[in-house]
């Protein structure tokens, strides 16, 4: 009986450890799940807190989370995604693909970087090139059912990389709840056009009009309409309009603040004649058409720019205080004597009663002479405001508005670069801020073109900055500076006068430069009370200015009122 007992109790002793080990067990099971799901928790706490850093294009703190992750035990390569989108975003891609790498050697169960988060981010970017290597990635990484609420954003980027080929497969499968939203409808709009064209639209004009689009079967760049740019670089050179540019924003949609109706009447106007011709607004400096004849690019032709500099000289002239009453009224004879060389007006003047007669008839002597008394540093100041050989930017191409080529050595010289000969070498796009300046108070910006980038569905992603305003005159000299151009076109004598229209009020200044048959330059602008547009063209060997200059005036004009009326509204 006694032994029975004894048994008995050890059997319940062993009975009594058995569930006590198995309590242990399950104790320790609960609390590795609960660590296990503390840690799942933990994950997924901060991958969200990375994918909303970069929703909010935080990187910085996105790149921290991602980390956090990647570096924990057991991470199985999950967080190395999202590194990668980074690194795609610094432009680095070989990091991204070392990143990516390391995904698809351990292929976690989830995505660290949100898909819909990273594919929404590069197509409204324009990160199109970038977009493909993910998307690739993704389709390494992820069988076809895992994708398939990303497809219609595989698509916009193969779209936005102008590759139509690539787009079309993952558009026709698209799922059915995504069709009748607006990405859906924009990309297959796009593709539809694209495919029925052939071309997708790289540059635009401020109407929104193709200046410059990319012909997807010949895989090359093109001129909407050539005729228009035979000036311009071919597009597919090393100097063409898009080498400047960033890939992501040669791949997007550049618009512009050209205007392809000016343009157009810049060409009309121009028909015969070699050279070039830049149109800016004066109170932003936005360039309104920037034509040049085949070999004459009219950012970068630069030529003696003739006695159109008389204004521009004036205008310094009188900024310094000078007095004009020495200068008119006055008889001026056709030559004087500087040193021991002869300085020689174009004509024989005679008696001139106003400083504005005297721009009117274009007289060599009287500004010459405006030269000479400034002196070289003053003078040489001013011109360099606008000619200072400087690299000018926000035009898609090299440029320049012109340079002081060499400094006067003596008087004679001095004389002579101040009516725009031997030593100034100008471009149009130097030239134009002459008139711009006049026309708007004496406050001019340096001209530019792009205004903004957009992504293809049409959402701006970079808007370049703009030039600062700078003071060239006062509005006291720009008002007399206005009178003198005027008077060009009214005086009976006036070298402007047969560019004169009767549907619009101007005022324009000619200049005639060159070894003969000579070079014909003439700035102006209109109209006149409510300026809207300023103007500078040079015609290589076209002859006198007061005869062809003012034909080609006149005509651009008359061009402009068929194409574009609403720039000769008061």
């Amino acid at each position: 009986m006694v032994l029975r007992n004894r048994e008995f109790r050890r059997r319940g002793s062993y009975q009594n450890e058995g569930r006590s080990g198995r309590r242990f067990l399950i104790l320790i099971l609960i609390v590795a799940g609960a660590g296990y799901l503390g840690y799942r928790q933990f994950i997924g706490m901060t991958l969200d807190k990375a994918n909303e850093a970069m929703l909010a294009r935080d990187y910085q703190n996105a790149s921290l989370y991602f980390k956090r992750v990647s570096g924990l035990p057991f991470n199985n390569g999950l967080g190395h995604d999202g590194l990668g989108v980074l690194k795609l975003l610094e432009d680095d891609r070989e990091a991204a693909r070392n990143h990516f790498r390391i995904v698809l050697e351990h292929k976690p169960g989830r995505f660290g970087g949100d898909p819909a988060t990273v594919l929404d981010l590069m197509v409204e970017e324009g990160r199109y090139e970038a977009g493909r290597i993910y998307t690739s990635f993704l389709q390494n990484w992820k069988n076809e059912s895992d994708l398939k609420p990303y497809l219609l954003d595989f698509a916009a980027i193969q779209l936005g990389a102008r590759d139509l080929k690539a787009a079309k497969p993952f558009l026709e499968k698209v799922p059915e709840d995504l069709v009748d939203g607006e990405r859906y409808k924009k990309v297959s709009a796009l593709a539809k056009e694209y495919e029925s064209s052939g071309t997708v639209p790289v540059i635009l004009d401020r109407n929104g009009k193709a200046i410059l689009q990319y012909d997807m079967q010949a895989e090359a760049f093109q001129y909407a309409t050539p005729k228009l740019f035979a000036g311009w670089d071919d597009p597919n050179s090393e100097q063409g309009p898009l080498t400047s540019l960033t890939e992501r924003e040669r791949m997007s949609r550049v618009h512009t603040s050209l205007d392809l109706n000016l343009q157009t009447a810049a060409h009309q106007a121009m028909r015969g004649y070699n050279g070039t011709l830049i149109m800016v607004s004066p109170q932003t400096g936005e360039i309104l058409a920037a034509y040049g004849s085949d070999g004459s690019h009219p950012f970068s032709r630069t030529f003696e720019p003739g006695s159109v500099i008389k204004v521009l000289t004036y205008g310094i002239f009188l900024e310094q205080g000078g007095d004009i009453t020495p200068f008119a009224p006055k008889n001026y004879s056709g030559n004087m004597k500087i040193g021991n060389r002869i300085l020689y007006d174009w004509t024989t003047q005679g008696r001139l009663e106003t400083i504005e007669e005297g721009m009117a008839v274009s007289c060599n002597l009287m500004f010459a002479q405006m030269g000479l008394e400034q002196g070289w540093p003053k003078l040489g100041e001013g011109y360099r405001r606008i000619f200072s050989d400087r690299t000018s930017t926000n035009l898609l191409t090299a440029a320049t508005p012109g340079r002081v080529s060499k400094e006067p050595e003596n008087a004679y010289e001095l004389g002579r670069i101040a009516i725009g000969l031997d030593f100034l070498d100008a471009g149009v796009l130097g030239l134009v801020m002459i008139p711009a300046a006049v026309a708007n108070n004496g406050s001019v910006i340096e001209p530019w073109l792009l205004k903004s980038f957009t992504n293809l569905e049409d959402r701006p992603f970079q808007t370049p900055e703009t030039p600062a305003a700078t003071t060239m005159f006062s509005s006291q000299t720009a008002a007399k500076l206005t009178e003198s151009m005027k008077a060009s076109m009214l005086e009976p004598r006036g070298t402007a006068r047969r560019a004169k229209v009767d549907f619009v009020n101007a005022a324009m200044k000619t200049g005639t430069a060159g070894d003969r048959p000579h070079d014909s330059i003439m700035i102006g602008i209109f109209p006149v009370d409510k300026p809207k547009v300023a103007f500078a063209f040079f015609l290589d060997k076209g002859g006198k200015c007061e005869i062809n200059g003012a034909k080609v005036a006149k005509s651009l004009q008359e061009q402009i009122r068929a194409l574009a009326p609403s720039y000769l509204a008061d």
